[in-house]
């Protein structure tokens, strides 16, 4: 068994007789481009959708990912149920795109710094590459600048100094509001584009010890989604996966913790 494999190992061994791989996309967590509000061009809410449209999505998808895991765009405008996570309504429209950055307040562009860590440059990289190409096209030139992982949690979480990023954060407990706890309210610890919504404070707050089958739940559920896919502090690109290669080995289960549970493991032939 090879557990926690990269993607690009997955789909290459997922092609060889008589390995199994499983890649099961892990609670909670979704990749995502964290324009920072503290940097003066991502205060403008067209600048933000600017760049949601302008993302190349499956491009990502399948470069950084290899195809596993599962796309967060493309999803209704209409919010109908609190299925988490979920995609943004999003998707790439270069179009619309450019509707938006000729309606903000830096339609002649700017230049940012697109922030990585090298711990995860397996998939940070190639992202950061095919976003660089696409912003360019409208007016927004990125440099990629690579964190060495020792100081990336430092510099993303702590002092919240990028300006753009991209992030991965992931919570055990398979709920919004307790993603939204950690990744949304003012101060907390991966809540790195320096975001605050007063809405979004009180709902939080309300919504985190509350029974998912209250009344409430749902409608208070639903307006953070709203307000999160109109403020874009955290753009999704897509959920990742857990990739587990096996061969002669049988009985594998995913767990929430994304560590290995050895007892219900069974060896074949």
């Amino acid at each position: 068994m090879s557990f926690d494999i990269p993607n690009k190992d997955a789909s290459e061994l997922a092609a060889v007789d008589g390995v199994d791989v499983y890649s099961t996309p892990i609670e909670n967590c979704i990749h995502c481009l964290c324009p920072n509000y503290a940097f003066e061009p991502f205060q403008d809410p067209d600048v933000r959708k600017a760049l949601a449209y302008a993302i190349p999505y499956e491009a990502i998808f399948q470069t950084a990912a290899y195809g596993r895991g599962a796309p967060m765009w493309g999803g209704s405008a209409e919010i109908t149920d609190i299925a988490w996570p979920r995609k943004s309504p999003y998707m790439t429209d270069m179009a619309k795109a450019r509707e938006h950055m000729a309606a903000s307040g830096f339609a002649s562009g700017f230049e940012v710094p697109l922030s990585i860590s090298l711990d995860l440059a397996d998939w940070m990289e190639p992202t950061a590459l095919l976003l660089q190409e696409a912003f360019a096209a409208l007016g927004i030139n990125t440099q990629i600048e690579k964190i060495p992982g020792a100081n990336w949690r430092t510099a993303a979480l702590v002092e919240k100094r990028l300006p753009l990023h991209l992030e991965n954060f992931g919570g055990w407990l398979n709920t919004p509001d307790y993603y939204f706890f950690w990744a949304y309210k003012d101060g907390h610890l991966f809540n790195s584009s320096n975001y605050r919504n007063e809405e979004i404070e009180e709902l939080v707050d309300t919504t985190l010890h509350m029974p998912m089958d209250d009344p409430a739940y749902a409608p208070k559920i639903k307006r953070m989604f709203e307000i999160a896919f109109e403020d874009l502090p955290r753009i999704p690109l897509w959920q990742p996966a857990l990739n587990v290669a096996m061969n002669g080995a049988d009985g594998y289960e995913f767990w929430f913790h994304r560590q290995l549970d050895v007892r219900p493991l069974t060896a074949v032939g």
